[in-house]
């Protein structure tokens, strides 16, 4: 049984409380110290969503979790153009996120600083005529 299986809550109010929960688990991105079966299990349902295929279909037996977990990301990339992208930037070695968020950052500093030198420096005229 999935981590998140074993730990679900309980509601005395709503008898398919428990059921309702492991399938929102499934629909989710597991929690960082989830195992490793939550994310088969959360991978394993969004294939099946993406391809009409039931969680439970015999199909799935043929399947390891590796390959259930590549088949995810091979979607995922397929779909998604901003996920297929960042791996990109990371596949050749490119640009990352943290890297495009320092260059906003030294952008910013470097706009408050000639900011600062435009303040404290007298107005110039344009007016070249000799006084």
């Amino acid at each position: 049984m999935a981590k998140n299986q074993q730990n679900q809550p309980v509601s005395n109010e709503d008898p398919f409380f428990g059921l309702k929960y492991i399938g929102y688990c499934r629909s989710q991105m597991p929690p960082e110290d989830s195992d490793i079966a939550d994310f088969v299990e959360y991978c394993r349902h969004f294939v099946s969503a993406e391809k009409n295929i039931l969680f439970n279909d015999p199909v799935w037996d043929r399947y390891t979790e590796e390959e259930i977990i590549i088949e995810f990301f091979a979607l995922r990339f397929d779909k998604e153009k901003e996920f297929r992208e960042e791996y990109e930037s990371q596949l050749m070695g490119g640009p990352s996120e943290e890297d495009y968020a320092w260059f906003d950052r030294m952008e910013a500093e470097l706009q408050e600083k000639n900011k600062e030198l435009m303040d404290e420096t007298e107005e110039f005229s344009d007016d070249f005529t000799q006084k």
